[in-house]
């Protein structure tokens, strides 16, 4: 793994236009690479937000959008990270159920994608999305990576696995919106110190029919330093993480191996 990294955050105000969104992202997207960074992220559903016809969102663009991005990341040498709408056939349920499906693009292609697992009723996820039932550690030519999707955030069991089974940074595609702006502040810290690693976060700005989100997209550091923050308007973020501090905090402060599960294991259910 290399001992820095330099990663991207797009913060970007989210529409019901697909096709306004795709290229306001690619112009997020040069000029992410020509900064040199090795990964980008997006924010959650960045292709469409909470659109009324997301299902049709999901069939028309998913091969298009991961096809340009694979385009992209081979030619500038880096990974993508967001959320769109996937669709596929459901077992026991109608067809083409909708997933909130993050996605791992390199320069190799897909790397792999993750599907939301933790739906939140107050926006109306679940009855829009099936929920994902697994989690995967992202091996990556630079780093081992995870991937949370915003309301995953709030159950550290899941950012608790993924560290534990390699991951050195957790990407996190969020649309969260106010008045929740604490709770996801602390939500980051308290990740990053927990588990001693990046947590890197993509917000979206603008507002919708139901919500108005606050952006604040970050970077927190192992010791829980917030490294870099956004305030609410559009913007690209650009930040060097250096992984020797990583090493230096887990090794002063060896939580990770001084936990004792055989305490709490049987509760953890």
């Amino acid at each position: 793994m290399a001992l820095t990294l330099s990663a991207s955050i797009i913060q970007m105000n989210v529409k019901n236009d697909a096709e306004d969104n795709i290229e306001k992202s690619r112009e997020f997207l040069d000029k992410a690479a020509a900064q040199g960074s090795k990964f980008v992220i997006l924010p959650e559903l960045w292709l469409c937000g909470y659109a009324k016809n997301i299902r049709e969102v999901a069939r028309k663009y998913y091969d298009e959008v991961t096809s340009n991005l694979s385009e992209f990341a081979a030619r500038h040498d880096l990974y993508i990270i967001g959320s769109i709408p996937t669709t596929r056939n459901g077992e026991g349920r109608e067809t083409h159920v909708v997933y909130n499906t993050a996605h791992l693009i390199g320069p190799e292609g897909l790397v792999g994608t993750y599907d939301k697992a933790h739906l939140i009723r107050i926006m109306g996820e679940d009855k829009i999305f099936q929920p994902g039932n697994s989690w995967k550690v992202f091996h990556t030519k630079y780093a081992d990576v995870g991937i949370v999707i915003c309301y995953d955030l709030r159950f550290p069991g899941l950012t608790r696995v993924l560290t534990v089974n390699g991951a050195k940074m957790i990407f996190v595609p969020c649309a969260w919106p106010y008045p929740r702006i604490q709770a996801y502040r602390y939500l980051m810290v308290a990740r990053a110190i927990e588990n001693q690693l990046f947590m890197i976060s993509a917000n979206r700005t603008g507002e919708d029919e139901k919500f108005k989100y606050f952006g604040h997209s970050m970077v927190v550091d192992p010791t829980g330093e917030i490294i870099l923050e956004a305030d609410e308007h559009e913007t690209l973020l650009t930040c060097r993480m250096n992984f020797s501090k990583m090493d230096e905090v887990r090794e002063t402060l060896p939580c990770l191996k001084e936990r004792k599960t055989e305490l709490y294991k049987e509760f953890l259910d």
